[in-house]
Order: structure tokens, then sequence, then C-alpha cells
């Protein structure tokens, strides 16, 4: 009997630990994803600014 107990808490921590894993994982991963987005979206503000900036100066001369 003691050794069952003590292999239903060991697979039952393995499956929770398992899971803590597999949860933080995703949740750096989304993170990572995020934060590349936003730093895709600034590129493209930044090369909409430049592209109108330079028409601009066209336009002015």
């Amino acid at each position: 009997m003691v050794g069952d107990i003590n292999t239903k808490r060991f697979f039952l921590s393995a499956i929770f630990a398992f899971f803590l894993g597999f949860i933080s994982f995703n949740i750096s991963s989304f993170r990572l994803i995020y934060l590349q987005k936003q730093k895709d979206k600034k590129k493209q503000e930044e090369m909409e600014l430049k592209s109108k900036l330079l028409k601009n100066e066209k336009e002015n001369k």
C-alpha cells in the first residue's frame, strides 16, 4: 500500500510539473510573439513616416 501511494504521488507531481512547465513555456512564447509584433509595428510606422517626409521634401523642391 505504501508503494502505491508513493507512485501515485510521484505521477501526480510529474503531471503537475509538466503542466506548469507547459503553461509557462506558452506564456513566454506568446510574450515573445507579442513583443516581435510590437517591433514590427514600430518599424512599419517609421517607414511610413520616412516615406511621408521624402514625399514632402520632393514636393517642396
